[in-house]
């Protein structure tokens, strides 16, 4: 017979007594910045995502790149099923756009994909990218001069390109319009729909803490979870 399955297994995020430290003094442990003494989650697929909230300084930020793996933790246990290891896919606040074309920051995103693509198939993603994102008419424009909004939706293109089954976004919603943030607030509905988790991180009340399932709360060091009802 098989051997059953764990949690660990079974879950998509499993952690235990996770925590992060300020780095103080060489001798001593630092503040506790927050601990997670258990999670289990797996998304129900093609609802929503996790609305990962708290005052400025919780450690927002941090969470999501120690889940992201970009960070260690201070100590504890972190799991991520076994083939969402390695295709996290993370967003900064302000993601870094190539000197180049709308159309060739999509190119280098197919080219450096974990997935072997031939040219044809590499083409034909960063046309797919390009209606997704609704930049099919910028894309010879330079992705520097692109407004706020749409660079946003081009650096969400460029993660999405690659179909990761993971997406942590660190205030996506930072300095955008309202219309802005419900154009992602719409992309993000659809990832969500094709299998992708996601994570974001936001402080404002908008389409996007709308759209989730989850709320993940940091206060008093410690992250408090529910689930939102629909």
């Amino acid at each position: 017979m098989p051997e059953p399955r764990t949690l660990a297994e079974e879950s998509l995020l499993w952690v235990r007594d996770l925590q992060y430290r300020l780095p103080d003094a060489p001798t001593s442990p630092g503040r506790l910045l927050w601990q997670i003494p258990s999670l289990e989650w797996t998304p129900d697929p093609g609802r929503g995502w996790v609305h990962l909230s708290g005052d400025n300084g919780s450690g927002k930020t941090t969470l999501l790149r120690v889940l992201a793996g970009m960070q260690p933790a201070s100590g504890g246990e972190l799991r991520w099923q076994k083939g969402a290891a390695g295709q996290i896919r993370y967003l900064h606040q302000q993601p870094y756009l190539f000197d180049t074309s709308v159309a060739g920051n999509l190119v280098l995103a197919a080219r450096w994909q974990p997935q072997r693509r031939s040219a044809g198939e590499q083409r034909d993603q960063v046309e797919a990218m390009l209606e997704w994102s609704g930049l099919s008419e910028h894309a010879r424009q330079p992705a520097r001069s692109l407004s706020g909004g749409e660079r946003a939706r081009l650096a969400l293109a460029r993660a999405w390109l690659s179909r990761p089954p993971v997406l942590l976004l660190d205030e996506p919603a930072a300095n955008l319009d309202q219309a802005a943030v419900e154009q992602l607030a719409i992309r993000l509905e659809q990832m969500s729909q094709a299998g992708c988790a996601v994570i974001l991180s936001s402080h404002q009340d908008n389409a996007l803490s709308h759209g989730c399932t989850a709320r993940w709360t940091l206060a008093e060091a410690s992250l408090h979870t529910e689930r939102m009802p629909g």
